[in-house]
């Protein structure tokens, strides 16, 4: 091995560190010669999830580690990233899996689930302190800065962190994010002029269903997302995800696939994402037939106009089966994000990118939904 030049060991080394670090922290072990050649490969791709305190000892880690660079000159750089922030954390701890409503239509069940879920937070854990959470927003910052122009992958499961809107990341080409990462995009610049994510090819968005978003003191009404700041701030996205979709979210995702008919434009060309070519859609799961007929009725028109609206898409638009679970989304993500985000990172094109035609309106007969889409399935 000392014999091979380093330049050719660092090629081998980079196509093996692809697991969140445990194989680059392997070779740092196996000789003094072996861990100065892989020192550029230390944090090629990360994977964290836990508290301020390692988040500080990543960062410190990362400084330390530009200054000392290795035989070949060039300093660490993270090209991938998992990262489930504290605030994530304690929402996780924080929520309990309770079955909310279908539809805020129906203002006495929204009202008698609040109170319930409210009387159910008097029990739970008590959250992370106040300097805690501040000081893991000003890591994240940090750390964000710090790997913005090498990053290529990104997973970003957040709580009250969020990306700084004055940071470009010119070389990702695939993120996730939770809840359309409403406070990054109402605070990005609006022209667009200074796209955050202008090579981005996949995004995949998490959707927090209202209800949720209603525990944190946010208004349930109000759309996840701007879209039409997602199209300025990631103008190249080519295959777009949505999961967990609530029926009140259906109409400004619409217009991502369906476009503006009246423009006289045929096909993609008339999508506010110009180089859309594929969009998948998961429904968030049906209310369960302990509820009364109501939500259950409003779930399945929900789902039936989804399933219409294929027929209307300029681009090959897939409905995959609706989530297994209710409740915060935040606990049922995190392990299968990570999954995914690791498929992006050996470049294998992941479950929700390569969809069973099954999902598509053409492969059903008539314009009812197929039966993995239906409350009593």
């Amino acid at each position: 091995m000392k014999n091979l030049p380093a330049e050719l060991l660092l090629t081998i080394f980079t196509s093996a560190c692809t697991d969140g670090g445990q194989t680059s922290c392997a070779l740092s072990l196996v000789s003094k010669h072996i861990r100065e050649v892989s020192r550029p490969l230390r944090f090629y791709s990360v994977a964290l999830s836990g508290s301020p305190r390692k988040l500080q000892l990543l960062v410190s880690r990362l400084q330390e580690e530009r200054v000392a660079l290795g035989p070949c000159g060039t300093a660490p750089r993270v090209r991938h990233l998992f990262i489930v922030t504290a605030g994530m954390e304690e929402r996780m701890n924080e929520l309990t899996a309770l079955d909310p409503p279908s539809s805020p239509e129906q203002p006495l069940i929204w009202t008698k689930y609040n109170n319930h879920a409210k009387a159910a937070h008097s029990h739970l854990c008590q959250p992370i302190r106040m300097e805690d959470r501040d000081h893991s927003l000003s890591l994240v910052d940090t750390l964000v800065r710090i790997v913005a122009a090498d990053l290529e992958t990104l997973t970003f499961l957040q709580g009250e962190e969020d990306l700084p809107a004055d940071v470009t990341f010119p070389r990702l080409r695939e993120l996730t994010v939770i809840d359309g990462a409403r406070r990054l995009i109402d605070s990005a610049d609006g022209t667009g002029s200074h796209p955050l994510f202008p090579v981005v090819r996949r995004l995949h968005l998490i959707v927090e269903a209202p209800w949720v978003q209603l525990e944190h003191g946010g208004d349930p009404g109000r759309a996840m997302m701007d879209l039409s700041k997602w199209t300025k701030h990631a103008p190249r996205v080519s295959h777009l995800r949505i999961s967990e979709l609530a029926s009140p979210y259906m109409d400004p995702i619409k217009t991502v696939y369906v476009g503006d008919p009246s423009s006289g434009l045929t096909d993609a060309g008339r999508l506010p994402f110009k180089y859309l070519q594929q969009v998948v859609i998961q429904p968030e799961a049906p209310p369960s037939l302990g509820w009364c007929g109501t939500p259950l009725m409003n779930y399945l028109r929900f789902v039936t106009s989804l399933w219409r609206s294929q027929a209307q898409a300029a681009v090959p638009l897939y409905i995959v089966p609706p989530a297994k679970g209710r409740g915060p989304v935040s606990k049922r993500w995190t392990q299968q994000a990570r999954e995914e985000w690791g498929a992006q990172v050996e470049g294998r094109p992941g479950d929700w990118e390569d969809p069973s035609e099954e999902y598509a309106h053409l492969s059903q007969q008539g314009n009812s939904p197929p039966t993995y889409l239906t409350p009593w399935k």
